[in-house]
């Protein structure tokens, strides 16, 4: 699983009410359609290293048997039977 939790200290609080005074605006969500601003970015990371999807759920499964990874190819329809 993706280790996610936030994390948030009182000295980049100061920081960021700072950068406000100062004439930044605040920006609560760097992955959305602004990346301008100041504020808390949103970090995946273990051990003080990226983590990604791919380390978190595809390499833990890349042994099962329902499982075939494809590389360098194009998805032009994906088909759902009975949800799964």
């Amino acid at each position: 699983m993706l280790p996610i939790h936030a994390q948030k200290l009182p000295v980049f609080d100061d920081f960021i009410q700072s950068a406000q005074h100062a004439g930044f605006k605040a920006n609560d969500d760097f992955n959305g359609a602004d990346q301008e601003g100041e504020g808390y970015y949103q970090l995946t990371q273990k051990d003080g290293r990226r983590f990604s999807a791919a380390k978190g759920f595809l390499t833990p499964n890349l042994d099962r048997l329902n499982l075939t990874v494809l590389t360098d190819v194009s998805v032009t329809k994906l088909i759902i039977d009975n949800k799964r």
